[in-house]
């Protein structure tokens, strides 16, 4: 006999899109404002009460 042990699957968040509103011009320049949205997709498990956080690297 072998044991056996059930893990479930992880929540899984995916972001599978972006849109940012750049002015127009590709680039978003300092002093101009914008709107991003990003979706995120779960490919795991039911979550609930998730947050996000937006971290800036690289400049």
């Amino acid at each position: 006999m072998v044991d056996v042990a059930l893990v479930p699957s992880p929540t899984q968040l995916q972001a599978f899109a972006f849109d940012l509103q750049d002015g127009g011009d590709g680039i978003f320049d300092p002093g101009e404002s914008s709107t991003l949205a990003v979706t995120l997709q779960n490919l795991g498990q039911t979550a609930t009460n998730v947050n996000a956080e937006l971290i800036p690297t690289g400049y």
